[in-house]
Formats: structure tokens, C-alpha cells, sequence
């Protein structure tokens, strides 16, 4: 009995010990290319390999060189997000399969590899309270979008446009279109709800912007059946 207990143990610590070796050896082959389109999962993000960097989303592109390219935003970019190219340097320690990226938009990122494949990465990551509040943020404008574009725009007098977000210097961070077909009360409440944890998030972690006012749209026109504020 101690015999077969002893014969699993080791089975177990070879199939473990042969699982890592894997993971180290592709780590080491694959993370060099461009990952996009990220999905977040509690504390961990699946990445899907592109060709490229998306213009309009987040992605970071790995070089053999030990550099990198990331697209994201800064802390004072709210929706609508527009994403820039940051650069620097990272490390891969092949033994604990961890990423050290360096100069990132926030701050140097640590992400601990759990499975690389030619298509796929997944990495574990900790976010710090700040970094949590913010997808908070981004979860909630999510909502909103979702909402103000379930509609195409066929008659433009049928949209409408509110303001949302707050910048720290005071006054809304942009303005957004709806329907008239929508629920507009539960639409209206959730443009009001992501405001007010704008302003909390902005008052909590000392944000700065630009003071400039966002000018108010003189209303809405319909550009492929998607709704386009004028100015």
C-alpha cells in the first residue's frame, strides 16, 4: 500500500514537473507577437494572438528583443476611450513563468503566466484598489453604450443625446446619443449612476484633466444607420 501511495506521488510530481517544463519551453517560443482583445476573468486575462495592434481596443505586442508596444489609455481617459502607444521593456523569468513589464501607462506590470499556446495566453495579474475602481468604471459605461446603440438611426428625430462622466475640473466628460425607443427613465438613471462614480473615483485617487468644457452637440444625425452627434 505505502508502495502505490509512493508510485502516485511521484506520478503526480512528474506530471507537474512535465506541465511546467511545457509551459516555461512555449513561454519562451510564443509570447514574442501581438495579444488582443482581452477578457477579464476575476484576476485573470485571456489574450487572443492578432497580426496586429488594434486600433481601438487594448493589445500589447511582445518583441524578441526584450521591448514591447502596448495600446491602452492613461487614468484621465474616459469613455469614449481613445487609445495611445506606450513603450518599454520587459522580462520573462522561464523558471516562475512570470512577465515583468516595465514603464507601462500606470505602472510596472507583473503577470504570471498560467497557459500559452499559438493562439491563446492567460496570465494572472493583481490589481491594486485603484485599478479595480476603474473597470468599475468601464464596466458601468459598457452598460451604457450597450444601451444608447441597441437601436439603429433611421429617423433622426426619433434620438436624442445627454451628457455623462464628470472631469475633475467640473462639467461632463463628453455627451452621448439614445433613442427615443429605449427605456429612457432606466437609461437616464444609468448615464446618472456612472456619473456620480466618476466624480467619487476622480475625487478618491487625486485624477487631473484638462479644464476645457466639452462643447454640447446641436443634435443628432443618422451615418449608416449609427448615430453621429454635430456640432
Amino acid at each position: 500500500m505505502k508502495f502505490k501511495i509512493l508510485l502516485l506521488l511521484a506520478t503526480i510530481l512528474l506530471l507537474s514537473c512535465e506541465q511546467n517544463e511545457k509551459i516555461n519551453s512555449n513561454s519562451n517560443n510564443l509570447l514574442t507577437g501581438s495579444w488582443t482583445n482581452p477578457i477579464y476573468k476575476g484576476n485573470q486575462i485571456t489574450f487572443t494572438r492578432a497580426l496586429s495592434l488594434p486600433n481601438d481596443n487594448y493589445g500589447i505586442q511582445f518583441k524578441g528583443n526584450g521591448s514591447y508596444i502596448e495600446k491602452s489609455f492613461g487614468w484621465c481617459a474616459t469613455p469614449p476611450l481613445s487609445f495611445v502607444n506606450f513603450e518599454g521593456n520587459y522580462e520573462l523569468n522561464k523558471k516562475s513563468n512570470v512577465i515583468m513589464i516595465y514603464g507601462s501607462h500606470t505602472k510596472d506590470i507583473v503577470w504570471k503566466i498560467k497557459e500559452i499556446s499559438a493562439s491563446t495566453l492567460i496570465v494572472e495579474i493583481t490589481y491594486t484598489d485603484q485599478e479595480l475602481d476603474h473597470r468599475i468604471l468601464l464596466d458601468l459605461f459598457s452598460e451604457i453604450e450597450t444601451v444608447a446603440y441597441s437601436y439603429t438611426c433611421e429617423d433622426e428625430g426619433e434620438w436624442f443625446f445627454t451628457p455623462y462622466g464628470s472631469k475633475p475640473c467640473g462639467g461632463p466628460m463628453g455627451y452621448i446619443p439614445y433613442s427615443n425607443q429605449i427605456d429612457i427613465p432606466q437609461f437616464l438613471e444609468k448615464v446618472h449612476k456612472y456619473t456620480n462614480a466618476e466624480e467619487v473615483f476622480n475625487i478618491k485617487w487625486g485624477i487631473i484633466s484638462t479644464c476645457d468644457i466639452a462643447p454640447e452637440p446641436k443634435g443628432v444625425i443618422c451615418k449608416n444607420r449609427v448615430p453621429s452627434l454635430i456640432y
